[in-house]
């Protein structure tokens, strides 16, 4: 499966408690669903803090992205004239 860490985590756990379901219903003794129980519990226990260790945590906060430093023409224009006369320099 193509899922993140913590979703197989989950789906393990979600196994887990469906095992749980299926020992119960099983023809076994009492002390043997209880030994199977608590194995499948333990288990279903590190699945659940595999799953929260895995979790991804919420975005981090990033720095606002400054502002682009304008690029504005840089000259002079003489009066009453539309032609712009670069600096030199």
């Amino acid at each position: 499966m193509c899922l993140p860490a913590d979703m197989h985590a989950r789906v393990l756990r979600s196994t887990l408690e469906a095992l749980v379901d299926t020992i119960r219903q099983a023809d076994l003794t009492s002390a043997q669903a209880s030994q199977l129980t608590a194995i499948v519990e333990d288990a279903r226990q590190s699945a659940i803090e595999l799953e929260e260790t895995l979790r991804p945590g919420p975005p981090a906060v990033r720095a606002p992205i400054p502002p682009r430093p304008s690029r504005r023409f840089v000259g002079h224009s003489e009066p009453g004239s539309n032609v712009i006369a670069l600096r030199a320099g």
